[in-house]
């Protein structure tokens, strides 16, 4: 990480489910962090959440296991509307940009999103760092941690539910902040 980056992180978390051989997104959050240059700076921003309705509903497991109800899938929008108004909110600062995510699957997932629906220069204009792969290799990890491990032994406790995009965005937020305040020597306020 880049101690004197100045612009914002996005912190993104997805679910998804894989029906008939195709990976959707049904649920996208993500939180903002401002930094200055050199770490002078680092500020929570405002978040974002919406529910997509994909061409396949998630089964009944994946939806129990998210907290995202068949109804809200019913009532949602479709992944490119979504994803307009996800670009809106991301250059309403006008800010450069990184965005973050735990693991590399959510990137993954999006670039396949993306592609199937025409935002595949939007997406390659992304750059994205990996917060799993950054603190298993700061802190030694031989096993993969999973966020509310790494969370709890930082903050005590996660909050929220675990798997719920808009919980898990800011739960790695919180840590994101953390790493970047430790990078600059800034005391961390919670």
């Amino acid at each position: 990480m880049n101690y004197d980056y100045a612009g914002q992180y996005i912190v993104i978390d997805l679910e998804f489910s894989k029906e008939r051989n195709k990976t959707e997104i049904f649920e996208l959050a993500a939180k903002k962090i401002y930094t200055t240059r050199y770490g002078e700076r680092i500020i929570e921003g405002d978040k974002f959440r919406r529910i997509i309705k994909p061409h396949n509903i998630p089964s009944n497991s994946i939806l129990s296991l998210t907290g995202v109800s068949r109804d809200e899938i019913l009532s949602s929008i479709n992944f490119s509307e979504v994803f307009k108004d996800f670009l809106k909110w991301i250059h309403k600062d006008n800010l450069e940009t990184l965005y973050v995510s735990w693991g590399p699957r959510d990137s993954a997932v999006l670039r396949v999103n993306c592609k199937d629906n025409g935002f595949e220069k939007e997406f390659n204009e992304m750059t994205f760092i990996d917060l799993q792969s950054y603190i298993m290799e700061q802190e030694n990890f031989q096993q993969l941690p999973s966020l509310m491990q790494i969370v709890e032994k930082e903050f005590g406790e996660f909050k929220g539910t675990e798997h719920h995009a808009s919980y898990d965005a800011y739960n790695t937020a919180l840590l994101m902040k953390k790493k970047l305040e430790n990078l600059n020597g800034i005391e961390h306020k919670k």
